[in-house]
C-alpha cells in the first residue's frame, strides 16, 4: 500500500503524532502495558518502599540509594526496551504505509540507541559500585533521566506496534469489504441463469 498524495504532503511530525491516537483507540491495551510493566516489572524496586514499614533497620532513603547504587533502574530500562523492541520488530506488514514503515524504522533506531546508552551507563554504575567509590548525586539523576526516557521510548514503541497492527487490520477489513461488494455486483449483473442484466 502506498501513501496517497494528500498523506505524503503532511509534515514529518504528523507521522510522529499518529501512534498517540492509540491511547484513545486502544485504552485497555495501553493501560495494561503501562501498569503491568511499571507495577510488576519494577517489583524489586517497589520493595524499597515496603521494607522500612516492617523494620527500623531499613530506612526509606537507604533503600532507594541501594536500588540506585545497584543500577536497578538501568536494568529495568534495558529489559523493558528490549522486550518492546522485539514486539515492534516482529510486527512487519507489507500493507503498512511507507510513512509508517519509516516511522517504525526510526523508532527502532531510537530504542537501540537508548538500550546502548543505558547499557553503557549501567556498566559505569557497576564499576562504581564494585570499586566502592562514593557515588555523586549526578549519577542518580542520570539514572532517573535514562529510566524516564527509556519508559517513554518503550511506550512509544508499543504505540507504534499497535498502530501498525491497527492499520493492518483496517486494510484487511477494507480488502474483505471490497471483495464482498465486488461479489454482490457480479450477482446483480447476472440474473443467475447466465444472462447478463
Amino acid at each position: 500500500m502506498t501513501d496517497s498524495p494528500d498523506l505524503a504532503r503532511h509534515p514529518p511530525w504528523i507521522a510522529l503524532r499518529e501512534p498517540l491516537a492509540m491511547f484513545r483507540k486502544k485504552r485497555v491495551e495501553c493501560f495494561i502495558f503501562i501498569i503491568v510493566n511499571l507495577a510488576v516489572g519494577l517489583l524489586g524496586v517497589h520493595i524499597a518502599w515496603v521494607l522500612p514499614l516492617f523494620s527500623p533497620v531499613f530506612t526509606f532513603g537507604e533503600q532507594v540509594t541501594a536500588r540506585l547504587d545497584g543500577g536497578d533502574l538501568y536494568t529495568f530500562t534495558i529489559a523493558l526496551l528490549t522486550s518492546t523492541l522485539v514486539l515492534l520488530v516482529q510486527g512487519y506488514s507489507l500493507r503498512t504505509l511507507q510513512r509508517v514503515r519509516d516511522l517504525k524504522f526510526q523508532t527502532i533506531v531510537l530504542a537501540v540507541v537508548a538500550i546502548a546508552f543505558a547499557a553503557v551507563c549501567a556498566g559505569a554504575q557497576a564499576i562504581l559500585s564494585a570499586s566502592q567509590l562514593p557515588v555523586g548525586t549526578g549519577a542518580y539523576v542520570v539514572q532517573l533521566l535514562i529510566f524516564i526516557g527509556g519508559v517513554i521510548t518503550a511506550i512509544y514503541c508499543f504505540l507504534v506496534a499497535i498502530y501498525e497492527q491497527d492499520l493492518d487490520d483496517f486494510a484487511a477489513t477494507e480488502t474483505a469489504r471490497r471483495e464482498q461488494l465486488r461479489a454482490k455486483a457480479e450477482v446483480i449483473e447476472n440474473d443467475g441463469r447466465g444472462m447478463d442484466i
